[in-house]
């Protein structure tokens, strides 16, 4: 409590194992798991829908401060030592309680899909990266998707219209919107795609046919 009260930041830092990351990587960290982003990571962040995120630095690394409200969500500075997991990891045991390793789901000419986050981690969602070199359906029935555009640049089509779609965006995928095609229109790369569902719906016989 001391060295955020005083906005110690390298003894915040300090307490934290520090990790070079590679392209690729899927880290899942449970709420309550301190954790802080370095310099030149750049990443996709997918978490549950939640009201709170606490934050224990008052200032952005610009130097700009920020307000109260923004920090303990208006719980207050003293309640948000409560929401935090003091439990201590090794490097080796946080890397084998958060670094995870994905799964293949679907392999071929046409496409590579790994589950990264199942239903067997966490019930609250589940999430898997798709390369597509030339193209692939999903059928989207009884849940919804969010699709965010790593790399790349491609084409979605549904029931004869189209949208091309490139690197940065993102799509919202309504249930019962049935059959989808994704097409990769670029040459020298394959369009690769991230999917987040929810619980209970990252088997492959659910969502593509």
């Amino acid at each position: 409590e001391t060295i955020i009260y005083k906005q110690e930041i390298n003894a915040m830092l300090g307490s934290l194992h520090k990790f070079y990351i590679k392209p690729g990587q899927v880290f899942l960290l449970e709420g309550g798991v301190p954790h802080a982003i370095g310099p030149g990571c750049f990443l996709v962040e997918i978490q549950e829908p939640t009201d709170y995120t606490i934050r224990v630095e008052r200032t952005t690394p610009s130097g700009k401060k920020i307000p109260d409200m923004l920090c303990h969500q208006g719980i207050g500075f003293n309640n948000i030592f409560e929401c935090f997991n003091y439990q201590s990891f090794s490097r080796q045991e946080t890397l084998k309680r958060w670094l995870l390793k994905p799964t293949v789901n679907y392999q071929s000419d046409f496409a590579y899909e790994e589950i990264l986050i199942d239903g067997k981690r966490i019930p609250y969602f589940g999430m898997k990266s798709l390369l597509i070199y030339n193209s692939f359906s999903i059928r989207s029935e009884n849940i919804f998707s969010i699709i965010i555009v790593i790399s790349g640049n491609g084409k979605v089509i549904c029931e004869n219209k189209s949208m091309v779609i490139n690197k940065g965006d993102k799509i919202f995928l309504p249930a019962g919107l049935g059959k989808l095609n994704f097409k990769n229109i670029c040459s020298v790369q394959p369009l690769h795609l991230i999917s987040c569902f929810p619980p209970d719906s990252t088997k492959k016989e659910d969502n593509y046919k």
